[in-house]
């Protein structure tokens, strides 16, 4: 699924959710089959845009005339609004959202809860048009009107507080993200409770925003304890806990390719499997040296759920993170298992129509999974990207049969010949999935890999310190008199 795709959907499911709380929905009156509202709503509802926006700009005009700035008019502005952002004319649709966001601050206030959806509505748009410097003051502020006007915890933020926590990460802005993230979490939490199979989204993406920041050990907990949630006997959800698994085995990986972020004790909560430590392994290793074989068991089992359960999407992305897995541990046997099984799995889905055959195919190239940037290359990655200049460096390689790296070559970059040679080297050593023909793994040739680096801008750097000025020379002191030492006082006399 593409980024659009899922800002599409995204955008529904959020449009629809704070439509469906709106406090004027009450106030527009019931349509009737035979109205352009009722018929607006029908094509809307089976996605036929083309025709839906006709009537929704008739409802617009009718209303704009009979009743200007009333709750019916800004609802007919946000369909119109709601309909060109679906036929993917972006520029229109913020001209309507605009207009609604004004209508609603003018009529009923800054504060008031009518302004929610169009400041998320504008603000949705902004980012599916690449710009989220000004998606994300919009969003901010639909979230902080929704936490005053319908509680802190209330449940409609939760849509919105997805694409914020993107626009924050695309923005670089790393403390907002982690504060929406755990918002987030805390309100479903509230919402739900600490058990409730609604939590499994929140639980997910705090874990993955932790992955993110190079804190493998605390997503790793949040991982099983979604297990544990999604494993309950009576209400299991496969889904749910076949990617906790997923997740977890993926934890071991960050910790493998970034070196681990602190060992913590062997957890058995959950059914089905238990993850014992090793005391025989030291619990701080450099980076790159071990590969966790903890990380087997979890992402086995994943495999093992997800085929009981026949659901087959489910069961390719286990096969898929099963076999990476392996081909990471160097084990390109068994991971080559791994792989033509998701390719049968896939081509399964393609004769019943599940899937169609012009989807992305995953083992058309090959695909990198693992890549240690040397020590320049991250420096100043937490840095904001206002304070740094971006490189790339295009590398070319071929990929062997067994996913290794040969015959690298730097073709371009910006970098100094030290910095170069560096990235080469490790280009040299990234792990591939190696492109499949027929269940076949096959070599590559002329792969072509862009590795981003930072630096920090010349503004952004602290002021060289000025050298000391030369000190001249003190005149020589003469040493002083010698002192002649005091008189011993005799003791006073005790009576």
């Amino acid at each position: 699924m593409t980024s659009r795709t899922m800002l599409h959907a995204l955008f529904g499911a959020g449009l629809a959710c704070l439509l469906a709380v709106n406090v004027w929905a009450s106030d527009v009156p019931p349509t009737t089959e035979e109205t352009p509202t009722a018929r607006f709503n029908a094509r809307f509802s089976a996605g036929d845009y083309a025709s839906a926006l006709p009537l929704a700009l008739a409802t617009l005009e009718l209303y704009a005339k009979t009743a200007p700035g009333s709750p019916a008019h800004l609802t007919a502005l946000l369909n119109v609004g709601s309909t060109q952002y679906k036929l993917g004319d972006f520029i229109s649709a913020i001209d309507s959202f605009s207009a609604a966001v004004t209508l609603a601050t003018e009529q009923y206030g800054e504060t008031s809860a009518r302004a929610v959806t169009p400041l998320y509505s504008l603000g949705m748009t902004f980012l599916a048009q690449q710009q989220p410097d000004k998606a994300m003051p919009l969003l901010a502020r639909a979230i902080a009107l929704s936490r005053r006007t319908q509680g802190l915890f209330n449940e409609e933020q939760l849509a919105m507080s997805v694409p914020l926590a993107s626009a924050y990460r695309q923005l670089g802005m790393a403390t907002e993200v982690e504060r929406e993230e755990q918002y987030a979490y805390r309100t479903a939490e509230v919402r739900y409770g600490t058990n409730h199979l609604r939590l499994l989204p929140a639980l997910d993406r705090l874990a993955r925003w932790y992955e993110e920041s190079q804190r493998p050990g605390q997503a790793r907990q949040l991982h099983r304890r979604a297990f544990t949630i999604a494993s309950q006997p009576g209400r299991t959800q496969v889904n749910g806990a076949v990617r906790a698994l997923i997740g977890i085995g993926r934890t071991y990986f960050i910790e493998y390719r970034d070196g681990p972020e602190a060992r913590e004790p062997a957890d058995s909560s959950g059914p089905g499997f238990h993850f014992d430590a090793d005391a025989n392994i030291p619990t701080s290793m450099a980076a790159g040296y071990y590969l966790d074989p903890q990380a087997d068991r979890p992402l086995q089992l994943a495999v093992e759920i997800a085929t009981k359960a026949q659901k087959s999407a489910l069961q390719f992305e286990a096969l898929m993170a099963y076999g990476d897995y392996l081909q990471v541990a160097g084990k390109t046997p068994q991971a080559q298992l791994q792989f033509a099984a998701a390719a049968k799995v896939r081509n399964a889905q393609i004769t019943t129509g599940e899937l169609s055959a012009l989807d992305a195919d995953p083992f058309a190239a090959p695909v990198l999974l693992l890549l240690r940037k040397p020590a320049f290359a991250k420096r100043y990655d937490d840095r904001p990207l206002e304070d740094t200049d971006i490189h790339q460096t295009v590398a070319t390689f071929t990929v062997n049969a067994q996913g290794e790296v040969t015959q690298t070559k730097i073709t371009s970059s910006d970098l100094s010949d030290a910095h170069q040679r560096q990235l080469q080297n490790a280009v040299s050593h990234a792990v591939y999935r190696p492109r499949n023909v027929d269940g076949q793994a096959v070599p590559t040739e002329a792969v072509v890999l862009t590795v981003v680096t930072r630096s920090l801008k010349a503004a952004a750097k602290p002021p060289a310190a000025a050298p000391a000025a030369p000190v001249e020379p003190a005149e020589p002191v003469a040493p002083a008199e010698p002192v002649a030492p005091a008189e011993p006082v005799a003791p006073a006399p005790q009576n």
